[in-house]
Parts: structure tokens; sequence; C-alpha cells
């Protein structure tokens, strides 16, 4: 073979893997159905009630998409099949074509974005310490060689080992499989301190009989923007998702989520910001 027909060739090949990987919407319109991840340890993002339905700000955005996209297919609103994943395994899943979209508490990042897309930023926020009311801790420095601990395969627990690198007596790390084991060493006093995004933390706080005999730093310790993660190789896709997100932002809809979630407050200057700059025009 020449090697402009082995050029053309390996196109062709390529082309024809592309156009079958990039099928979601003809899926979704063929079986009437959005296949979303859920977590059940993201509150209020993404968990699981005691109706045992899966609930949340990012569970109530993917439904409306679910709407917004049957419409735009002409079958009516679709049916939400929910699949429970976890930190660790959510990307790999939908990589995997498990789950067509992932609604929790996903942080966007670039290294990230070289395994899946993303949506339009759907939330911002960032990493605070919890800690028990007796403590005062206001920095790492403050932890030299306190055991701390993070929910393992997140973005707080790379921030954190970043963090501590070169430091002399850095606090000695661990991970756990659920924001619950997190919180159950550090009510037990096994660690010092538990890190994540700070509005998990005031969900897992909240829910907590130890509410009272916990507190947070109340400073952020990194910058964590949320979006909806969805397939990479499916543009179409993700204009769908982004045309439903901005018209929550555009029409002021989001307020209603948003009061759903985040009872009796307002969303900060920031998360305002985002409302605005990404309620994008549809024409």
């Amino acid at each position: 073979m020449t090697p402009v027909r082995s050029i053309i060739a390996g196109l062709a090949v390529f082309f024809a893997a592309t156009a079958a990987e990039a099928a979601t919407l003809d899926d979704l319109k063929a079986e009437g159905a959005l296949d979303i991840g859920v977590r059940e340890d993201a509150r209020p993002f993404s968990f699981i009630d005691s109706e045992g339905q899966a609930a949340g700000y990012s569970v109530d955005l993917c439904a409306r998409i679910a709407e917004d996209i049957g419409a735009q297919l002409g079958t009516g609103e679709l049916e939400l099949r929910y699949h429970l994943v976890s930190a660790e395994d959510r990307l790999e899943k939908l990589r995997n074509g498990d789950v067509d979209i992932v609604c929790g508490a996903t942080t966007n990042t670039l290294l990230r974005q070289e395994e899946v897309g993303f949506s339009l930023l759907t939330f911002i926020t960032g990493a605070d310490m919890l800690m028990r009311r007796e403590a005062s801790y206001q920095s790492l420095a403050d932890l030299a060689g306190k055991p701390i601990g993070a929910r393992d395969g997140t973005t707080t627990e790379r921030g954190l080992k970043t963090a501590m690198e070169g430091a002399e007596n850095p606090p000695a790390l661990t991970t756990f499989d659920s924001h619950q084991e997190g919180l159950g060493a550090l009510i037990t006093g096994e660690i010092e301190a538990y890190f994540a995004d700070r509005v998990l933390l005031n969900g897992i706080r909240e829910n907590s009989p130890s509410a009272s005999d916990l507190k947070l730093a109340g400073r952020f310790f990194s910058y964590e923007p949320y979006a909806l993660a969805v397939r990479r190789d499916d543009p179409d896709f993700r204009l769908a998702v982004d045309r439903s997100i901005a018209k929550l932002y555009r029409t002021g809809e989001i307020g209603e989520i948003y009061g759903t979630w985040f009872p009796g407050s307002s969303p900060s200057d920031l998360l305002k910001a985002l409302y605005i700059l990404q309620g994008l025009p549809e024409e």
C-alpha cells in the first residue's frame, strides 16, 4: 500500500471509530433514557436520600438536562437511570460507557480533561478543614507531624500531597474510602483534621450527630470549579448539556435549584458571576 493510501485508510478507521463512539444522542433517542453516575457521599450535590433515591443539586441539574434533551430529540422527558459511582471509578465508568454523564461533585481540571470532557461550570468552592471544636488549627504548618485525612481519589488529596512536598515535618496524611469514614476518624481522634470541599464538609457536619462538636477553619486551601463530566469524544452531547445549563443560568431558574439544596443562604459573589457569565445566549 502506498503512503497516501495508508494515510487515507488510517483516517477512515479513525473517523469511523469516532462516529461509533460519539453517538450518545442517537442512543438516548433509541432508548429513551439517560444513564447518570451519582455518588452517595457528596451531599448536597449527589447522595442517596432516606427513600433510597438519588438526590442533590447536581442530580437536579441532570434531571433538567434529561428533560431538555428529550424535548430536543422529540422523545419527551428521558428516563433517568441512576448508577452509583465513587470518587475513584467515576471517570472510568464514564469512559467505559457505563454512564453518559457524572452528576456529582467533580472538579474540572486540565489533567482530567485529558481523559474526559466537561460541561459548563456548575459550582465553585474550595477545600476547607474540619476539626474538633476545641482545636484551633488554621494552616498545614499548625498540623506539622499530626495525622490528617482526606477522601481517596480527590483533588483535595492531590492538593494536600503537593502542598506538603518538601516540608520538614509534614502532617501524616491518611486517605479514606468515604467521607463518613474520615468523619468517624476525626470524631474518635484518629486524625486531627479532615480536608474536603467546604460545601461537602458543611453537609457532612450538619448531618452528623456530633455536629456541635465540630467546626470549619473558615478558609480555602484550594480552588474547586465543579462541572458535569461527559465523554471527551462527543461534542454534540456536550453541547446539548451546555445548552440546558446555560438556559438555567440565563433565565434565573438556577435560583430555585440552588435554594432547594442551600436553604437560607445566597450564592457567593463568585457563584453569581459564574451564573451570569455562563448564561450564554442561544443565538
